[in-house]
C-alpha cells in the first residue's frame, strides 16, 4: 500500500504567517509611530523599535516562506493557492520599501521667511544642507513664505537678497542635522536687519497647510 502523500495545508499556512506577519507588524510600527510622534524622529521610540525588529524579521521570513510554497507545491497544492501566497509575500517588498521612504518626513525642515522690513525683499535665494530655495517673486511688506525642504547632509542655512537698493547677506544663521526636524524663522525687521529663531520641529509640521 502506497503511502500517503503529505498534505500542503502545513507548508500553506507557513507560507501565509510569513506574509502578513511583516505586513501587519510594519504596518503597525508606521502607523502608529507616525500619529504618535507626528512624524518626529525622537519620538514613538516603541514603534521604531518594533519597525526594525520588522524590517529584520522580514528578511528572514521572506525565503522561509517562499521555501514553504515549494514544499506546499511539491506537496500538491493548487497553482492559485501558492500564487495568491506568493504575491502576498512580494507585496511586503514594496510596501517596506513605502514604509522606509515615509520615514523621510522625520527629516523635513521648515523655514518661514517673514518680511516686517517695510521694504520688498528681492531675489532671495535661501541655502542649507545643499539644497538652495530661489524664491520666484519679491517677497513684500508684512508678506510671508514657508520653504520645507529635506536636507542632503549636515548643513547651516545662509541667504542672499536684495532689500530695496541695500544687498543683504546672513551666513551660518542655524545648523541643520539629518532626521533632527526644526522649525525655523528668518524674521526681516529693518534695511539690512534680521532675526533667526529656531525651535524643535512642531508634530505635523511637514504638511503644506501648517
Amino acid at each position: 500500500m502506497p503511502a500517503p502523500h503529505p498534505a500542503p495545508q502545513i507548508p500553506l499556512r507557513v507560507a501565509t504567517s510569513c506574509a502578513l506577519v511583516p505586513m501587519l507588524l510594519g504596518s503597525l510600527s508606521f502607523f502608529g509611530w507616525l500619529m504618535l510622534s507626528g512624524g518626529k524622529s525622537d519620538e514613538g521610540e516603541a514603534f521604531v523599535m518594533l519597525g526594525a525588529g520588522t524590517l529584520g524579521a522580514g528578511t528572514l521570513l521572506f525565503p522561509l516562506g517562499l521555501g514553504a510554497l515549494l514544499v506546499a507545491r511539491r506537496r500538491g497544492a493548487q497553482l492559485r493557492a501558492v500564487g495568491t501566497r506568493a504575491a502576498l509575500l512580494l507585496g511586503n517588498l514594496p510596501l517596506a520599501l513605502l514604509f522606509l521612504m515615509g520615514t523621510n518626513l522625520a527629516a523635513i525642515q521648515r523655514v518661514e521667511v517673514v518680511n516686517h522690513s517695510g521694504a520688498p525683499i528681492e531675489e532671495l535665494v535661501l541655502v542649507a544642507s545643499r539644497v538652495e530655495k530661489v524664491m520666484a517673486s519679491p517677497l513684500g511688506p508684512e508678506a510671508r513664505d514657508v520653504w520645507r525642504f529635506k536636507p542632503r547632509s549636515e548643513g547651516v542655512l545662509n541667504f542672499t537678497g536684495r532689500q530695496g537698493d541695500t544687498r543683504v547677506q546672513g551666513d551660518n544663521l542655524c545648523m541643520f542635522f539629518i532626521f533632527d526636524r526644526k522649525d525655523v524663522v528668518l524674521e526681516f525687521t529693518g534695511t539690512g536687519e534680521w532675526n533667526v529663531t529656531e525651535t524643535p520641529g512642531a508634530p505635523w509640521s511637514f504638511l503644506p497647510w501648517r
